[in-house]
């Protein structure tokens, strides 16, 4: 089923608003029309048996931290490059390199297995 189906169904109010293609929300204030409600991100995790499912909501303004296990620091990464036909295999240099030259902060955290 898809989302239109899936509202309309639900009786969920809707309003579509079609655009260019956009990648940043400076590019967003200026090709979108004005539209209701607030502007947000999402960042959808879930753990790796897929049991346990997160959503994360912030408005579109809040500067977002990339946030780095201390597993996975120091290694080379796979990365997705905005398309599920790709991977990218990036070296730990290339990683640093990324963050810096991209202006996104970062914090090194040991990321709990299980929530306590």
């Amino acid at each position: 089923m898809d989302i239109y189906t899936f509202l309309d169904r639900y009786r969920i109010a809707y309003e579509r608003f079609d655009h260019p293609a956009v990648y940043t929300w400076e590019e967003a204030e200026k090709l979108c029309p004005d539209m209701p409600g607030k502007s947000v991100k999402n960042l959808f995790l879930r753990d790796r048996d897929g049991l346990r499912h997160f959503l994360v909501v912030v408005g579109y303004e809040k500067s977002v931290e990339v946030i780095l296990d201390e597993a996975v620091w120091g290694q080379d990464l796979q990365c997705h490059p905005l398309v599920n036909t790709a991977t990218l295999a990036i070296p730990h240099e290339g990683i640093k390199k990324f963050l810096e030259a991209s202006g996104h902060t970062y914090k090194v955290l040991d990321v709990p297995t299980h929530a306590e």
